[in-house]
């Protein structure tokens, strides 16, 4: 069956292209399983849950309305630079106190929401970008 649209799967690109190209091509999750992680941008007021503001209120609070909606919290320390760049790292919930305030929130999967919470007393030293290793992710296969 022919294609109704100029989108439909089709890739140019210049034969003497010098860079690496990635392709990625999934399918939509399964309930449950984590979704490809794609916004690389700030996610300091991104928000995952319609008609609901999580930026700036507590974990707390945020927290009580995903168990109302029946979502679990998955958690991730917003670190800040001089420079103005950003870090993110996911830790535990135990390292999250209930009073720190969430920054922004996004869909982890079908049955989870990341909460990028801004540092409280006691959150320690900002890691080291330099030193940090990322886990592998999908587009980093070598090939």
């Amino acid at each position: 069956m022919p294609c109704a649209s100029a989108f439909c799967g089709k890739v140019w690109m210049p034969v003497d292209f010098p860079g690496r190209v990635v392709f990625g091509v999934g399918c939509e999750a399964r309930p449950g399983e984590s979704y490809a992680e794609v916004d690389f941008d700030d996610p300091e007021g991104a928000e995952a849950l319609s008609g609901y503001t999580s930026r700036g209120k507590t974990v707390a609070a945020v927290r009580a309305e995903l168990r109302r909606r029946g979502l679990r919290a998955d958690h991730r320390l917003l670190w800040r630079y001089p420079d103005g760049g950003f870090a993110d790292q996911p830790v535990p919930a135990g390292s999250i106190e209930d009073g720190w305030i969430v920054a922004g929130s996004r869909p982890r999967s079908s049955v989870a929401v990341d909460l990028f919470v801004i540092l409280g007393p006691g959150a320690g030293p900002a890691p080291d970008p330099r030193k940090a290793t990322a886990p592998p992710r999908w587009y980093d296969a070598a090939g």
